[in-house]
């Protein structure tokens, strides 16, 4: 018997490693399946999404994405134009399903938040809008504190989530799934 899945989840570590929390159990692990895996990058989503919803079964309701965190670092692409293939390549597999695209996190770096972060979410807020049964959730201004970094409460590395943040998050997203 098939359990039913009403939301995949797309990303990171940050998406993986969710998991691991007392809030995954409590709110999403009967009826979602998360496709985080760590170290990804949008290239990484796009090769395996190639085979991970083959499933006829898998027809979630909400596709939430969170990917990015990862080429933040290099100038090695277009983060945003990443993002859009990714949500392209979603809206091919599950048609029907509402994809949620969230913002990407702060760091625990003023300046890369400021010259980066910021710049690509003001992007990627823009390219969504207006697209068919997707939506921007930006978590961003919450999680990010008056000197525009991550804190350490939420982000104890500057990059991955504390279980502080994992609950913020939950509670974030739930009124959009």
């Amino acid at each position: 018997m098939t359990r039913n899945i009403r939301i995949v989840f797309v990303g990171d570590s940050i998406t993986e490693w969710w998991q691991e929390t007392p809030y995954w159990s409590e709110t999403f692990a009967d009826h979602s399946l998360n496709l985080g895996v760590a170290g990804d990058r949008t290239e990484d989503v796009l090769w395996r999404l190639r085979t991970q919803l083959n499933d006829p079964y898998i027809q979630p309701e909400v596709i939430p994405v969170m990917i990015g965190t990862n080429h933040l670092w290099d100038e090695s692409g277009d983060i945003v134009a990443g993002q859009l293939a990714v949500i392209a390549r979603l809206r091919d597999l599950r048609p029907e399903a509402q994809i949620l695209v969230q913002s990407v996190l702060p760091t625990g770096d003023a300046g890369l938040n400021r010259m980066v972060v910021e710049p690509i979410n003001k992007r990627l807020a823009e390219a969504v809008a207006g697209m068919a049964d997707t939506q921007f959730l930006d978590l961003y201004p919450h999680f990010v504190d008056g000197d525009r970094r991550g804190p350490r409460n939420l982000f104890p590395d500057g990059v991955h989530l504390s279980q502080e943040g994992y609950r913020l998050w939950r509670d974030l997203l739930l009124p959009h799934v």
